[in-house]
C-alpha cells in the first residue's frame, strides 16, 4: 500500500487548518483516536513520553502539560549523544525490554535498575551502543560488552571513534580478554580481541562510532 504525505510550510498549513509544529503533540494526544487507542504505536508514544519527559499523554491533562518541542523529540538522539546518556537508547526500548535487569552483564560489578525511571543511567547497563550500525550491512555491530581498552588503557564513557585499524581489545575484566556482541543480522556472538578488530574492519566504514554507558 502506498501513503502520500504532503508538507506544507507554516502558513499553508495552518490555514488550511493543520496545526502549528508547537500544537501537534497537544492536538494529537488529545484527539479521542488516541484516547481510545489500543495501538502499539500509541502505546509506545505514551511510554516514551514518560519515560524521557515524565508526560503522563494516557490520563494526565493535556491542556496543562509543557511539551517539548519537535526538534527536542526528534533530536533526542543528538542529546544523548552530547550528554553521554548511552542509556536513553535502551530507555526508549522500555516496553520491548520489559526489565533493565537484562542490560547488566551477569559478570558485570554494576547493578541494575528496578526500573526505567529517573533513577535508571549509565551505570545500570553493561553493553556499548554502535550508533552507525544499520541494515544495510548485517555483519556490523549492533551492541555488546563496553569493556574495551586502548592501548592498554579502559575506555571511558562517551562517543568513542574507531577505525578499521585501531588497536581496540577486550579488557580482562568480565569475560578475560573476550566479550559478546550483537550483530545487526539478529545473531549474537562472543569473540575474542582478534574477531573483535575483524568485526571492525568487516563493518564496511571506515569509522565505527560507539557509545560507551
Amino acid at each position: 500500500m502506498v501513503h502520500t504525505a504532503i508538507f506544507f510550510g507554516a502558513g499553508a498549513s495552518k490555514a488550511e487548518g493543520a496545526p502549528l509544529q508547537d500544537e501537534l503533540f497537544r492536538d494529537y494526544f488529545s484527539s479521542p483516536s488516541f484516547k481510545n487507542s489500543t495501538e502499539l504505536m500509541d502505546q509506545e508514544l505514551t511510554a516514551f513520553f514518560w519515560d524521557m519527559f515524565h508526560l503522563d499523554v494516557k490520563r494526565g491533562k493535556i491542556a496543562e502539560m509543557n511539551f517539548p518541542t519537535f526538534e527536542e523529540v526528534l533530536g533526542l538522539t543528538d542529546l544523548a549523544i552530547m550528554h553521554k546518556e548511552a542509556f536513553r537508547h535502551f530507555q526508549v526500548m522500555s516496553n520491548e525490554l520489559s526489565t533493565p535487569k537484562i542490560l547488566i552483564c551477569p559478570a558485570d560489578v554494576r547493578r541494575a535498575a528496578n526500573d526505567f525511571g529517573t533513577a535508571f543511567g549509565n551505570t545500570n547497563i553493561s553493553y556499548f551502543i554502535n550508533l552507525d550500525a544499520n541494515e544495510v550491512n548485517p555483519q556490523m555491530m549492533l551492541s555488546g560488552d563496553d569493556n574495551f581498552e586502548i592501548g592498554g588503557t579502559a575506555t571511558e564513557s562517551g562517543r568513542l571513534e574507531f577505525s578499521t585499524k585501531s588497536s581496540v581489545t577486550w579488557s580482562p575484566v568480565r569475560h578475560k580478554f573476550v566479550g559478546n556482541i550483537a550483530i545487526t543480522d539478529g545473531s549474537v556472538q562472543q569473540i575474542t580481541t582478534e574477531g573483535l578488530q575483524q568485526v571492525f574492519q568487516d563493518a564496511g566504514a571506515a569509522t565505527n562510532r560507539i557509545l560507551i554507558p
